[in-house]
């Protein structure tokens, strides 16, 4: 500002000095911290006729004032004063209202709009107030675990910078909770920041917890009119609290048979859960820790009882559970193989012993039967007999088994030789039907076309042969094993008599042919002797009558010896 207009201001500042000043009322502007203050002149109404210029100012701590601003209303210019903390914050607007920049506490002062016209001098003054949000809330500094009726810290609410301060408060699952100086204890602290003179609030928290508080979540919310209520993240603890109560689990699923493995589990209601016990098994205790299992190898029968477990330290604190361990002996006799004649007996004999009911199963060669009865064995007895002991449906996969396998041994045999004709007019087709074991070999005494064997069931077989009769043929079938052999004898011939049934039926066995071939030749021979006999006698008695007669006595009985002898050759030809 120039000489000129410096006198030309200061004299009209003291004619304005000499004039009395009107002073309106006071207004207050609310202002958000960091954001731009408008602080209006004359409440943003039009100036009245005459204005020289507009003066900003402010009101100090001490009472005095300091200028910001003035604005030359002829020159339409605005000369700034000097003023440290409002250095690059100020400006002035269209309707004269003061701009200040990027609010501070500081801010919140007295300020005065000054108006001066050619007769008159108008002062507006506002006051200013600025506000700030607090930052939302954190939970800080919480324990690790709460100790159940313990009074302990569950935490510290922070809220930082507001202006004003927030009002805090604390609650459990959404219910508010209050300070009662037992289990709620609730105690609140604020602290201004020198410098910008922003207010920071701890509300501390300290609770006795309860064991329903195990998923208990405890959140603090702030409440500042600038904006809705501000919400902590929850926090939730462990509960810690000692076991009241002990609990024993056999955790091997029912039944239990012998051999099984059984797994114990012991466990406490406390919390945190005991983590160490005590086994008291059937003859000693077992000290387990840090672990709440206990595994009993190949349990027996007379393991079945109680068993208990406690805490570690603390025996008087027990629980108990019984084990029934089932069993089942069984034995039969015999077992393995079985090697018997036919006719011959067996004796099975079944003992056995259970915890439970039983029910027994007999199969042969995986067909149920009765139990069996094994006497005068025949072929068909023969197999595999298998005898499998059930406990009942209560003990679930109980069972044994056991078996015998019976081989019933003879002497081949046999039953019946077959003779039939063939389709064709020239062969015959021969059926052996054989019995024994172990299984016969089959031998014949001629050249078979065709062979055929039925199955070989209950040691019995039949074996057939076709063949081409070359006259009146003997044909031999021969059976054998390591027990014996047996022959059948048939007579096979190329003629073929109609009215005859023997092509349809059996011929005699060989052994009984044979019987009666001897016989027939025995009795001939013993015929012909007598005949013999006979004639010779009749012959000397004539002889010796006829003595006295001529001597042709001794040709005659020549030629008579002659043809006897030739007689007797005859008959035993």
């Amino acid at each position: 500002m120039d000489s000129s207009a410096v006198s030309w201001v200061t004299a009209l500042f003291a004619m304005i000095s000499a004039l009395a000043l009107q002073v309106e009322g006071i207004d207050t502007v609310s202002a958000i911290y960091g954001e731009t203050i408008t602080v209006p002149c004359n409440d943003n109404k039009q100036l009245p006729e005459g204005v020289v210029f507009v003066k900003w100012k402010y009101e100090q701590k001490d009472g005095t004032s300091q200028s910001l601003l003035t604005k030359s209303i002829v020159k339409d210019r605005a000369d700034f004063d000097a003023s440290p903390e409002y250095v690059g914050r100020l400006d002035i607007g269209k309707q004269n209202e003061l701009l200040v920049y990027n609010a501070t506490l500081q801010d919140q002062r007295r300020f005065n709009c000054m108006v001066a016209t050619t007769s008159d001098v108008i002062e507006h003054l506002v006051n200013v107030k600025v506000y700030k949000k607090p930052s939302k809330p954190e939970i800080t500094e919480s324990p690790k675990y709460l100790d159940v009726g313990k009074l302990q810290m569950i935490g510290k609410c922070i809220s930082k910078d507001g202006n004003p301060q927030g009002n805090t408060t604390w609650y459990r699952n959404g219910a508010l909770l209050e300070s009662d100086g037992k289990t709620v204890d609730i105690s609140d602290t604020a602290m201004q920041a020198p410098v910008t003179g922003l207010i920071t609030t701890t509300s501390v928290l300290r609770y006795a917890a309860q064991k329903t508080d195990v998923r208990a979540n405890f959140t603090c919310n702030v409440q500042h009119f600038l904006d809705k209520d501000q919400e902590s993240g929850p926090v939730t603890f462990p509960i810690y609290y000692p076991s009241e109560k002990v609990k024993i689990e056999v955790l091997t699923p029912s039944p239990i048979r012998e051999g099984d493995s059984v797994t114990l589990k012991c466990s406490g209601d406390g919390s945190p859960p005991p983590a160490s016990f005590t086994f008291f098994l059937k003859d000693k205790k077992e000290n387990v820790e840090n672990s709440n299992n206990y595994t009993i190898e190949s349990v027996s029968r007379n393991m079945t009882g109680d068993y208990s477990c406690s805490l570690l330290n603390d025996e008087n604190l027990k629980d108990t559970a019984t084990i029934t361990v089932h069993y089942l002996d069984m034995m039969l006799t015999p077992v393995g193989s079985v090697t018997k004649e036919v006719g011959q007996s067996v004796n099975v004999t079944l003992s056995k012993a259970s915890s439970a009911d039983l029910a027994v199963t007999w199969k042969k060669d995986n067909v149920k039967i009765d139990a069996p009865t094994l006497q005068k064995l025949a072929y068909r007895d023969a197999g595999n007999y298998e005898c499998e002991v059930t406990a009942a449906a209560a003990v679930k996969g109980l069972k044994k088994t056991s078996s015998f396998q019976l081989i019933v041994e003879g002497k081949p045999h046999i039953k019946n030789l077959i003779k039939k004709p063939g389709q064709d007019g020239k062969t015959k087709t021969l059926s052996c039907i054989v019995e024994g074991s172990p299984k016969p070999t089959v031998h014949w005494n001629v050249n078979a076309s065709t062979v055929n064997e039925s199955p070989y069931v209950n040691g019995q077989f039949t074996h057939t042969i076709t063949m081409i009769p070359q006259g009146n043929d003997t044909v031999y079938c021969t059976v054998s094993n390591k027990l014996g052999q047996d022959q059948y004898t048939v007579n096979v011939s190329t003629f073929h008599t109609p009215s005859s049934k023997s092509d349809e039926s059996e011929d005699s066995r060989e052994t009984n042919d044979q019987t009666k071939l001897i016989v027939g030749v025995v009795v001939g021979l013993i015929v012909a002797a007598l005949v013999a006999g006979l004639i010779y006698w009749i012959y000397m008695k004539k002889s010796k009558q006829g003595s006295w007669k001529t001597g042709e006595k001794d040709r005659g009985s020549h030629e008579e010896n002659k043809k006897l002898e030739e007689n007797n050759h005859k008959s035993e030809a």
